[in-house]
């Protein structure tokens, strides 16, 4: 990843901590103290061999045992209020990154839902977010502490013995070369280990979508291989993390036992040469540990990183797609229904075009029945007018005006809307009816008798996107909830699928009575049905409409229609 999108990602992880600048403050002040604490110990430690055990006096003893011990319990307090402010920081952290990302989803393009399924979705959602609540861990926050006894540790060993300390320094570099090549190497297999996740989360949730036709076609003992290898590939990849972590220990322990050992053997030179005394190198090995212990902090924090950029960019990256491409516009308000138009209209999937400088027009009240075969561009047509896409080419004008130049709310609560992937949230009937909008109960009543729903307990749940239902009553549930809303155009998307001959016969009377005076344009596969239309629009599938006035002339200009439409 270049340098200032790296830059840019980390500016925007900082302003995370925008919202807690006082308590980062008082996070700063423990840190300090804290550090302060641990500068002060080994001299302590230093007064109490040379001063108190070694010249045999019980009172210096027992005075700098009470400044140890009150040393102790002020970097503990310091501690313990340091972990209570990074606790909530992390918890409102946590809270925001949900939030923001669950209004992203709220707002992303439509075809966002077409790259990724559910269980991806919600897989990469939990492990970016919860990369991201690391820059809270206590690593990010001891770094701090690092640097600080860092700065103390350098005087501190200056003051004790300067040649030792160049002996320690002359170390530093061998150091920062030992930690930065387990660093990077970390850092490279965490990308793998998180690409394999990602693999997993896809493959997961398309299994389960799948589970019915996989018990169908008796391919268990293929999925199951299949399970088997991308398990043993995340947890291939995570062994190998972990393997990195564990050498990386492991050199750090050698490394820092051997530096002891030297000074050791150097410091008893000086002590029985009577340069140095005891309690001085008890202490200078503690500051030598409070400078090479950051090296490994600081460096480590590269390895963090490494984990939290990739997952931050994706986060980052949902978030800057929020806001849905057909939104963009003017905010005009939406006015009564009188005309619907396509105006030569092209619209592609890729390099695929199914529909080619498409024109028609839908008039007020009017009932449009569209059919075509399977994969024409029918449902195109709604989602072109419910701007969940937008046209390559040509503009679609509601009562004269581009319909990109209306508030899009506005826009889409003018009409109701029956779609192929309409969904029932695992909530009673009655919730799913309302959809949080409070109707009058005449009015509810009168929609519950008209969809024939009244076998229904409004109270009971539909299950999982209305499993608990079969599909006519689902379809029931649909027509009732756009019912209710009471527009002035409806877009019914194969409303009658599902439904049989009593509750298709149903809506076909709705058409004559509640919608008589609205606009209707349906999706229709039954042909059959096409006598009760106004009018009939044609998707032939190589990208043009035909629309013609009504029934009769279907049949007279196209003998075939049933045969190519159906």
């Amino acid at each position: 990843m270049p340098f200032n999108q790296n830059k840019q990602i980390i500016s925007r992880i900082i302003t995370l901590f925008s919202f807690y600048k006082r308590k980062l403050a008082f996070i700063l002040l423990c840190l300090v103290v804290f550090t302060a604490a641990s500068i002060a110990y080994p001299l302590l430690n230093k007064m109490l061999i040379d001063d108190g055990v070694l010249k045999q006096d019980f009172t210096t003893v027992c005075i700098i045992v009470a400044m140890m011990l009150g040393t102790i319990i002020l970097s503990s307090l310091a501690e313990m209020l340091k972990e209570f402010l990074r606790a909530d920081i992390a918890s409102g952290i946590h809270q925001k990154l949900v939030k923001d990302a669950f209004d992203s989803f709220l707002r992303v393009d439509i075809t966002y839902f077409t790259k990724k399924n559910s269980a991806e979705m919600l897989n990469d959602l939990t492990t970016d977010i919860g990369n991201l609540n690391k820059i809270c861990d206590n690593s990010v926050f001891f770094v701090v502490t690092q640097l600080l006894t860092f700065c103390g540790g350098i005087v501190g060993l200056f003051v004790i013995d300067q040649r030792l300390a160049m002996l320690v320094f002359l170390f530093i570099p061998v150091k920062y070369l030992c930690v930065h090549y387990f660093s990077n190497r970390q850092k490279k297999q965490f990308n793998v280990l998180l690409n394999f996740i990602t693999s997993f989360g896809h493959w997961f949730g398309d299994s389960l979508n799948g589970i019915k036709d996989i018990r169908l076609f008796g391919i268990q003992n293929k999925m199951q291989d299949e399970a088997a290898k991308q398990v043993f590939s995340v947890a291939n990849a995570q062994r190998k993390v972990t393997i990195l972590q564990s050498m990386n220990l492991c050199s750090e322990v050698f490394f820092i036992h051997s530096l002891e050992a030297i000074l050791l053997l150097t410091g008893a030179y000086f002590i029985l040469d009577n340069s140095l005394t005891m309690g001085s190198l008890f202490a200078f090995i503690s500051y030598s540990m409070q400078v090479l212990d950051p090296i490994s902090a600081v460096l480590n924090i590269k390895f963090l990183l490494s984990g939290i950029i990739p997952s931050a960019e994706r986060y980052f990256l949902l978030l800057d797609n929020s806001s849905e491409r057909c939104e963009q516009g003017g905010r005009e308000p939406v006015p009564e229904f009188y005309e619907l138009a396509f105006k030569n209209v092209s619209f592609a999937y890729g390099d695929k075009y199914v529909l080619k400088d498409a024109n028609f027009t839908v008039g007020q009240g009017e009932k449009i029945a569209i059919i075509g075969q399977n994969g024409a561009g029918k449902s195109t047509v709604f989602s072109l007018i419910e701007r969940f896409v937008k046209p390559n080419q040509g503009i679609i004008a509601l009562n004269g005006k581009d319909i990109s130049e209306y508030d899009l709310q506005k826009y889409r609560a003018s009409f109701s809307a029956i779609g192929q992937d309409s969904f029932l949230f695992n909530r009673s009937v009655l919730e799913n009816l309302c959809m949080s909008v409070s109707y009058p109960e005449d009015n509810l009543i009168e929609r519950i008798k008209e969809c024939g729903l009244q076998e229904l307990q409004m109270a009971s749940s539909v299950g999982e996107n209305g499993k608990q239902l079969s599909g006519g009553q689902r379809q029931k549930i649909f027509l009732a909830r756009a019912l209710l809303r009471n527009t002035s155009w409806y877009l019914f998307d194969e409303a009658t699928s599902n439904m049989d001959t009593e509750s298709e016969n149903r809506l076909l009377d709705l058409l004559h009575t509640t919608l008589k005076e609205k606009t209707v344009l349906m999706i229709v596969h039954n042909m059959s049905l096409l006598q009760h239309f106004d009018s009939i629009i044609h998707i032939t599938g190589d990208g043009t409409i035909r629309q013609y006035a009504s029934y009769k002339e279907v049949v007279q200009c196209e003998p075939t229609f049933f045969e190519t439409a159906s």
